[in-house]
């Protein structure tokens, strides 16, 4: 399969990698014919950054689209798409073998190949196109346009994998139930084995999360951006002054399932947004009334992505004792602060602490006896659980 294009270099040096022409790229991805009521990185490319971060509530066709994206910068440049998951698990052919299955029942691939190939196989970690029979034999096969990996075996790949065309990189399903220690630094490093000194590449971060305050928010230096955005809205920010980041929170596009949604959902409860494609979905928390009652042990914090939340154990004879929860400004000198980050002072605490006292504090969550000021506290607070569970 020839390329359409004469190669271009940036600065005419090709060690800096290829100069992408993004404006005959879209051209060529629309020719694909798209539906319209999925999502699309045509808006998001227009923005001309390195990093793509796209969130949404459901499956809304990222991942299938901005492969396409790749596989047309592919034809027209060469482009070996680079698909990193969090775990090898996830890439072995049980759990990513019908990935393609949109793109092979659509008729992309003959598009995309001018009737050479009719369908895109998985084997050994590659994706290539493949022309088959009617018994299902491969009779031809390309090269490599899609090689997929996971952040478990960057150690290995850092010392023998080279890629000099893999300039779009997809990292699917970022935002997971389970993280590694620093697994963001990870993921830069494996970014830095995949684009060596090229300038060329562009990375996409795509995840389905309802975790408005998820830790890679916060690595990637959005987090306030985050907080203040809607479903449906986006935003574009130069991180640190010089690394062009543009995010989006994709909603629902798609008419009748927003008929349906009507139909069968249309509830007050706003922990349905994330079926209904609405707005953030938090979960409803237990809130208490101003009340008389004695506070029995305060100045206990947790400190979470830049949200600070006060801890104090209270009693009244209604409830017995229990926990309040609520935003704080500032940390005071008597704070004792749970976090997930090192340990770096006597009053910090690593997770849920080791006294006596910080196990009574949990103690009580346990019990169903803690009651937050706001139901974004008590997102924030159970972010923080559920990081901290699966960490050590």
């Amino acid at each position: 399969m020839s390329l359409m294009t004469k190669m271009k270099y940036i600065d005419g040096k090709e060690q800096l990698g290829i100069d992408y022409d993004w404006k005959l790229i879209i051209k060529e991805f629309e020719k694909l014919k798209i539906p319209k009521n999925v999502y699309s990185p045509v808006p998001a490319l227009k923005n001309n950054c390195k990093y793509y971060v796209s969130v949404s509530e459901r499956s809304t066709g990222k991942t299938t689209n901005w492969i396409l994206l790749g596989l047309v910068m592919n034809k027209l440049y060469g482009t070996q798409i680079q698909y990193v998951r969090q775990s090898e698990a996830m890439i072995l052919p049980k759990n990513i073998g019908q990935m393609m299955s949109v793109i092979n029942s659509f008729g992309y691939v003959e598009k995309l190949t001018d009737g050479k190939y009719n369908m895109l196989r998985y084997k050994n970690r590659h994706w290539r196109y493949a022309r088959t029979g009617e018994d299902g034999e491969v009779l031809e096969e390309s090269d490599s346009v899609m090689f997929c990996m996971d952040l478990d075996h960057n150690e290995t790949l850092k010392s023998s994998y080279n890629s000099p065309r893999g300039d779009l990189i997809i990292f699917d399903e970022f935002i997971a139930q389970r993280y590694r220690l620093n697994e963001f630094v990870t993921f830069c490093d494996l970014v830095k084995t995949i684009i060596r000194d090229r300038l060329s590449p562009i990375i996409v971060m795509l995840a389905n999360t309802t975790d408005r305050y998820n830790t890679y928010f916060q690595e990637l230096d959005i987090q306030q951006e985050i907080l203040g955005c809607k479903i449906g809205e986006s935003f574009r920010k130069n991180i640190g002054g010089s690394t062009p980041l543009y995010c989006e929170l994709v909603g629902n596009k798609n008419e009748a399932r927003a008929h349906l949604n009507s139909l069968f959902f249309k509830f007050k409860n706003p922990r349905l947004a994330s079926i209904t494609g609405g707005d953030w979905a938090i979960d409803s928390y237990p809130h208490i009334q101003k009340e008389d009652c004695i506070v029995l042990l305060k100045n206990r914090v947790i400190s979470y992505n830049n949200a600070l939340v006060g801890l104090e154990v209270c009693h009244n004879d209604r409830l017995g004792n229990f926990v309040k929860a609520h935003r704080i400004n500032k940390l005071h000198d008597e704070s004792i602060v749970y976090q997930l980050d090192e340990i770096t002072h006597w009053k910090q605490r690593r997770r849920f602490g080791h006294t006596k006292l910080d196990g009574y504090v949990w103690t009580l969550y346990q019990r169903g006896k803690w009651y937050y000021s706001t139901n974004e506290v008590g997102n924030i607070v159970d972010s923080f659980i559920r990081q901290a569970r699966q960490s050590s």
